[in-house]
């Protein structure tokens, strides 16, 4: 299952019931994803101590690679499928996805396909997210104890079917959810950009 909403209606007046909860759920099973994976670490949350494992936002290194500053990535593949994100989670690091957000006014794909190690999702069609003017969020409502929660070492997938005409676009689709750090220096570490 799954809910896309414009971006305007996800918080406050007018909320989208089915948005409810869905974070604090994620968290919850990503920790106890955690712990199993990491036994002895104990949850720290922003702050981590000696023996516990840290949480933070989504960075566009954690998907793009060391150096990478923004989610921001052009396309050029305009009729066909294209990779929006395609990584392995790397070691010491687990991913927790809600959904993710494309903030832009105007949207260059039709049609989303997600696969996270073995487990592939329906293609999915997103055309009515071209009436949101203010981007949209799109969020996965899965029942409880199947979250999609990444541990390390397993690949992600996001393709997205690029819409003609938008050769050469570029998209900003940000990841909804968070990063459990197992390394507390990987949550407070600068990295160099090409800017």
């Amino acid at each position: 299952m799954f809910s896309i909403a414009p971006a305007d209606f996800v918080k406050g007046e007018g909320q989208y019931e089915e948005y409810r909860g869905i974070l604090g759920k994620l968290q919850d099973r990503a920790i106890s994803r955690a712990q199993e994976i990491w036994k002895g670490y104990s949850f720290g949350g922003m702050t981590p101590g000696p023996r516990q494992f840290g949480i933070a936002s989504f960075r566009a290194r954690d998907i793009f690679g060391g150096g990478t500053s923004t989610f921001v990535k052009t396309y050029g593949s305009p009729g066909s499928w294209a990779n929006i994100w395609s990584y392995t989670v790397p070691e010491d690091e687990v991913h927790a996805f809600a959904g993710f957000a494309i903030s832009d006014p105007t949207l260059i794909f039709a049609s989303i396909r997600w696969e996270i190690e073995d487990k592939k999702l329906p293609i999915l069609d997103i055309e009515e997210a071209h009436s949101f003017t203010g981007g949209f969020r799109f969020m996965f409502k899965q029942d409880d104890g199947k979250e999609f929660v990444v541990p390390e070492e397993q690949a992600i997938l996001l393709r997205g079917f690029q819409e003609r005409g938008t050769d050469g676009r570029s998209q900003r689709i940000t990841p909804l959810g968070f990063v459990l750090h197992k390394n507390k220096d990987n949550m407070i570490r600068e990295t160099e950009t090409d800017d």
